[in-house]
């Protein structure tokens, strides 16, 4: 789990019916979130909470985990004669490094979000974009 923050920003997505929560359903989450089925004795585990990573794009939309985003990267070079290529990735906190990272769709290659966003965009995110990551979820 992502270091505690004073106060965290979630988005919730529902499994069963496929969709974020809005609203009143977000505070109904809250209480769902430490309850445990009086008749099966599970633990509720139909919601994914999706922490915001803190940072946003250059329009200024909050990066949450799970989103796919595209941006500019390098070939590792510097200056004028770097060469800029756009990629898709998806954002996730790494317990390994320590900070949000994006892994970049077909090649696995792991890049830091803060250097990353020169993210231009949100295009989805893992739940209702699937198809962009050739995945079943």
């Amino acid at each position: 789990m992502v270091p505690s923050k004073i106060f965290p920003d979630y988005k919730i997505w529902n499994k069963t019916k496929n969709e974020f929560l809005k609203g009143v359903d977000v505070l109904s989450a809250l209480c769902q979130r430490f309850s445990i089925d009086f008749y099966t004795h599970k633990i509720h585990d139909d919601l994914v909470w999706l922490e915001s990573s803190g940072i946003r794009t250059k329009s200024g939309e909050k990066i949450y985990d799970g989103d796919i985003v595209s941006g500019k990267n390098t070939d590792g070079g510097y200056g004028p004669e770097a060469i800029h290529f756009e990629t898709l990735g998806v954002v996730s906190f790494s317990e390994i490094y320590d900070k949000w990272i994006v892994t970049e769709i077909g090649s696995e290659e792991v890049f830091d979000l803060y250097d990353y966003c020169l993210a231009d965009k949100i295009i989805g995110n893992i739940y209702e974009h699937s198809n962009l990551l050739n995945i079943e979820i």
